[in-house]
């Protein structure tokens, strides 16, 4: 089961909490964020002289800027023509 709780004033975030198979309970925060680009994994990098972004997850550089293919690669989203990240665990 997953419940979400909003956060207070300038929390930038939801809590939510997830029960393991054993009953214990796990607690993140993840950060709303409105576009990929804003994710703290990938980062805005210019390639072989060209715009491009790095997956800090995996190390890979590609170009050129793609928000779907980002998107697809951290999620390990497979098809879209991008790489899966090969990072352990899913995010």
């Amino acid at each position: 089961m997953i419940t979400t709780e909003g956060e207070e004033e300038g929390g930038g975030g939801e809590t939510i909490d997830l029960c393991g198979e054993e009953g214990e309970e796990v607690c993140f925060c993840l950060p709303a964020i409105s576009t990929v680009w804003e994710c703290a994994y990938i980062n805005y990098k210019y390639v072989n002289g060209k715009e491009g972004w790095e997956c800090q997850l995996c190390g890979l550089s590609f170009k050129p800027r793609h928000a779907t293919r980002a998107m697809r690669h951290v999620l390990k989203l497979k098809g879209g023509d991008i790489a899966i990240c090969k990072a352990e665990g899913r995010y």
